[in-house]
């Protein structure tokens, strides 16, 4: 938790004191259904990029090491 805190804070915070929103997303259910993209999502995660807004991924779906779990959501969304 404290990973995803410190990213938060480093993320949304901008130069000179000014504030920028974070998207912060649950993974299995609400991106992802298994390993198959919830119809849709590719979209916005581009959409989130072109924009500069960052996003956090939390999940609960454990057996995953966090690596393991990046590598194969960026294997799916590119």
């Amino acid at each position: 938790m404290e990973k995803l805190l410190q990213y938060v804070r480093q993320a949304a915070h901008l130069h000179g004191g000014v504030f920028r929103p974070i998207i912060i997303s649950d993974i299995d259910g609400v991106l992802l259904r298994g390993s198959v993209p919830i119809p849709g999502t590719l979209e916005a995660l581009k959409k989130l990029h072109a924009f500069g807004i960052p996003l956090a991924c939390l999940t609960n779906g454990g057996g995953y090491l966090e690596r393991l779990k990046a590598k194969k959501m960026n294997d799916i969304f590119g």
